[in-house]
C-alpha cells in the first residue's frame, strides 16, 4: 500500500511539474503561430498586450489555455479607426497533444470576458466584418488537411458583452448591453447538435427611425441540429422578451434551412 501511495504521489508531482514547464516550453511557438495566422487571415489591425500573453494548463486541464488581454481588431478603409471588436480577456483553449506532436494546432474552446462589438454596414452594403484575406491565386478550394491550424470548437462563452449592430442599408439598429452567452457543439463531427443560451440585460431595436424595443431583457435558448454534409439545419428557438409591466413574452420558433 505504501509503495502504491509513493507511485501515485510521484505521478502527481510529475503532472504538476509538467503543468508549469510545458506552457513555458511551448509559449513562444504558440504565440508565433497566432501572430502568423492573424497576419495571413485578417486585413485589419489586430492588437493585444504582449506582456499579458500567458499559457496555463490549470484552467482547462489537460488542454492549454492561451490568454490574451486587451485584445482588439481595428478596421481599415472605409472603416479606418473603427474598432470592430475589443475584449478585456480573450481565452483560447488549445489541444495540448496537437502542439506537442507538431500536428494541426486544434482550438477546442473560446472564452471572451467583456467583449465590445461594433458590427456596421454602410448604405452600399459594405460590412466592417469583411476582413478575411482570400488568396486569389488559388484555383481550387484549400485542402484543410495540410493546414497547421484548425478550429474544432466544442464550447464557447461570452461574459458581460456589449454589442451594436448598425445597418444603414436597411436601415436597422440594435444595441445589446450585458450579454452573457454560452454555447456548445462538436464541430469536428459532420452531424451534431449545437446548443446555446443567451441572456441580455438591455435590448434596444430600431427600424427606419422607429424604436420598437427599448432596454428590454432577453432570454433565448437555441438548439440546432447540424447536418453538415447535406447542408441541412433544424432549429428550435425559445425566446423570452420583457414587455410592458414587466411581463414576459415567450416565442417558440421552429425553422428549417
Amino acid at each position: 500500500m505504501k509503495k502504491i501511495l509513493w507511485i501515485v504521489g510521484g505521478l502527481l508531482l510529475v503532472l504538476l511539474a509538467a503543468a508549469f514547464i510545458i506552457p513555458i516550453a511551448f509559449k513562444d511557438e504558440i504565440k508565433a503561430k497566432i501572430d502568423e495566422q492573424i497576419a495571413k487571415s485578417v486585413n485589419a489591425d489586430v492588437y493585444f498586450d504582449a506582456d499579458k500573453f500567458s499559457l496555463s494548463l490549470f484552467r482547462h486541464f489537460p488542454n492549454v489555455s492561451v490568454s490574451l488581454s486587451d485584445f482588439g481588431v481595428v478596421g481599415k478603409a472605409p472603416f479606418k479607426g473603427d474598432t470592430l471588436v475589443s475584449v478585456k480577456e480573450f481565452d483560447v483553449v488549445v489541444n495540448l497533444m496537437s502542439v506537442i506532436r507538431g500536428e494541426q494546432i486544434k482550438v477546442n474552446g473560446i472564452y471572451l470576458d467583456s467583449p465590445r462589438v461594433l458590427a456596421k454596414v454602410l448604405k452600399d452594403g459594405t460590412a466592417n466584418w469583411g476582413i478575411a484575406i482570400t488568396d486569389s491565386t488559388e484555383a481550387a478550394p484549400t485542402d484543410t488537411s495540410s493546414s497547421n491550424f484548425s478550429v474544432a470548437i466544442k464550447e464557447w462563452e461570452v461574459k458581460n458583452g456589449y454589442v451594436v449592430y448598425d445597418d444603414a442599408s436597411l436601415p436597422f439598429y440594435m444595441q445589446m448591453v450585458g450579454v452573457n452567452h454560452t454555447g456548445s457543439g462538436d464541430f469536428e463531427q459532420n452531424i451534431f447538435d449545437m446548443e446555446s443560451q443567451t441572456k441580455v440585460d438591455r435590448l434596444t431595436m430600431e427600424y427606419d427611425g422607429t424604436e420598437y424595443l427599448t432596454n428590454k431583457k432577453l432570454d433565448a435558448d437555441i438548439t440546432m441540429a447540424m447536418d453538415i454534409p447535406n447542408f441541412k439545419f433544424t432549429c428550435l428557438f425559445g425566446l423570452f422578451v420583457q414587455r410592458q409591466h414587466h411581463k414576459n413574452h415567450l416565442i417558440a420558433i421552429y425553422f428549417f434551412i
